[in-house]
């Protein structure tokens, strides 16, 4: 009973993060809307219907994206308190495991090899299932996809300290207590994959979930995971001017870019698991 209790309280996280998006969603609308209304009236227009419409209508990329990156920045604070009052009793964490070469080298391959592996398989499967882009291609309209500063802070910073410390820390961490590592891994990676909101992200984000639950607890620490995190990411931004419509399209580049996938992967996967044998079941090990 006690281990479903504990199963039941990893999964309360994310209603958690459901919860900070919608009060700073709320709060940021009524704020915009006060300010839109506020110079409309003094303008003189006083049709609520007009007002509502312009209000709407302004609703532009950039303020939407401010509302993820103010939401991403909450949840940092509020889930970074929480895993540390989790881990309060353990020993100090040893981030020098992180700045091992050895270690370097592993999650920056690991991630340019993840990268390049989601980019080749997305470009496939947009070619054979065009409608489960739909959704996909809005929220990536709306991250900007780093042509602002404000997408590039989001997506190469905000976003992985933000999220590593809701599932790789909280959500893994309490799912540990219940589950051994394998389960507890797949568990947090499900629910990154539901985070994300649509089917392609999802997709994809749950294979992360899985390396980035690895590393995080091969290391020994959430900073492993958190840098995974950002290569995985920063590494898509620059991806998107090298890896185009045209390039993917050149005779032999997918033998290229699937090898150049597999050997990131395989190199650091291999070069992670030879970290000190920890307890199969026990995450009490990683900070």
């Amino acid at each position: 009973m006690k281990r479903v209790g504990n199963i039941i309280l990893a999964i309360l996280p994310i209603l958690a993060c459901y919860g900070i998006q919608i009060v700073v969603s709320v709060g940021t609308f009524i704020i915009y809307g006060f300010i839109q209304g506020f110079q409309l009236a003094a303008m003189g227009e006083t049709d609520p219907g007009i007002i509502t419409e312009y209000i709407m209508a302004g609703l532009s990329t950039e303020v939407l994206l401010l509302i993820s990156a103010i939401s991403a920045a909450l949840a940092l604070v509020v889930f970074s308190i929480w895993y540390k009052q989790l881990i309060k009793a353990e020993e100090r964490t040893d981030y020098s495991r992180v700045s091992t070469p050895k270690n370097l080298l592993a999650i920056v391959f690991m991630g340019i090899g993840l990268q390049i592996g989601i980019t080749f398989i997305l470009s496939i499967l947009a070619s054979f299932k065009p409608e489960w882009f739909e959704s996909y291609g809005e929220v990536m309209e709306q991250l900007g996809m780093g042509n602002t500063l404000i997408s590039t802070v989001y997506i190469g910073l905000i976003a992985p300290f933000s999220e590593e410390f809701i599932f790789r820390g909280v959500i893994l961490k309490l799912a540990g207590r219940a589950l051994p590592f394998t389960l507890a891994n797949i568990l947090q990676a499900l629910l990154f994959g539901i985070y994300h909101g649509n089917l392609v992200q999802g997709i994809y984000a749950f294979i992360i979930g899985m390396f980035l639950g690895l590393v995080c607890y091969k290391i020994k620490t959430i900073a492993g995971s958190i840098l995974l995190h950002m290569v995985i990411n920063i590494s898509g931004l620059l991806l998107q001017y090298v890896l185009t419509d045209q390039v993917l399209q050149i005779p032999g580049m997918v033998i290229i870019l699937a090898g150049l996938s597999i050997a990131g992967i395989v190199y650091g996967t291999v070069m992670l698991t030879k970290q000190d044998e920890v307890d199969e079941f026990d995450l009490s090990n990683y900070r």
